[in-house]
């Protein structure tokens, strides 16, 4: 793992020994679940071995080698982005492709007669290509399939269908490796022998981060102000907003007018609009606690 090594250190990172463990059981071949918090660096601590499988490899490199299912079709696009630029810096010919149900049909297409060196994907868009007449030749190649935020997924029909779509990738690819994802779960031998079925070589990796929390308590004056808004987040649940003139004159801020669903992605990209400037309120204390 020198090279995926060298390159942490050219970001002025420095690799986890979670992620080592992972780097030095895909190297073995193995499958495995890995368990870590959000935010600890869980994609590099897969997509590190799978990048460094393709570098240690005397054959080309063609066709789809790693598929990585998430059940987020945002967190899809942050997986997308993050890949695509580890692998660049090692094979700036190879891409990181994304089919969701977002995809344009042109791009489907294009990955489909072309097929990137990785796909990120849903559960539904996998089961989209494994019912295309071309899907034996489109995955000829797979290596890995990473399934992120399995404790999202497990024992839903979503669950199913990663399920399903793996017993199918095993028959075509026997010696495929399997590596599922998880921030939390309570059962997590269950887990692994759901998602592994009957594999002997595998490995469990647990990432013991002691991560550090820090609370800002803010107590905005006066209080019918600040609960206003957090009743309206319950009460009008599924009705539109709009801030009047009298409550932008109490907060004395230029907040701009909000007309969207609660509940909705645009409701909360734009709550923030609402909430960061609450320091910035004249009476307003600030407390602020750090833990860890």
């Amino acid at each position: 793992m020198k090279k995926v090594e060298t390159w942490f250190r050219s970001q002025n990172w420095k690799a986890q020994p979670f992620q080592k463990q992972c780097w030095k059981a895909y190297a073995e071949g193995k499958s495995g679940m890995l368990h870590a918090p959000t935010g600890s660096g869980k994609t590099y601590a897969l997509w590190g071995g799978v990048v460094e499988e393709m570098l240690q490899s005397t054959k080309p490199t063609k066709g789809l080698h790693a598929l990585w299912i998430t059940p987020l079709r945002a967190l899809g696009v942050e997986i997308q982005k993050s890949t695509q630029e580890m692998l660049r810096a090692f094979a700036p010919e190879l891409g990181v492709g994304l089919r969701t149900a977002d995809t344009p049909q042109s791009q489907r297409t294009k990955m489909l007669k072309s097929p990137p060196f990785g796909l990120v994907s849903t559960p539904e868009s996998v089961h989209v290509l494994l019912a295309q007449k071309e899907h034996p030749r489109y995955f000829s190649q797979l290596k890995v399939v990473v399934v992120d935020e399995w404790h999202e997924l497990l024992g839903s029909k979503r669950g199913v269908q990663v399920e399903l779509a793996l017993a199918y990738l095993r028959a075509l690819q026997p010696n495929l490796k399997v590596w599922g994802i998880s921030a939390t779960l309570g059962n997590k031998e269950l887990a692994r022998e759901i998602l592994l079925k009957g594999t002997k070589k595998f490995s469990v990796v647990e990432a013991k981060i002691q991560k550090k929390f820090v609370y800002i308590l803010c107590y905005p004056k006066p209080w019918s102000v600040f609960l206003g808004v957090v009743i309206w987040a319950y009460s009008y649940s599924h009705k539109y907003f709009k801030l009047s003139k009298k409550t932008k004159a109490l907060w004395s801020l230029p907040i701009p007018d909000l007309n969207v669903k609660y509940g909705t992605i645009s409701f909360w990209r734009q709550l923030p609009n609402l909430l960061d400037p609450l320091p910035c309120i004249t009476g307003v204390s600030i407390k602020k606690f750090a833990f860890g």
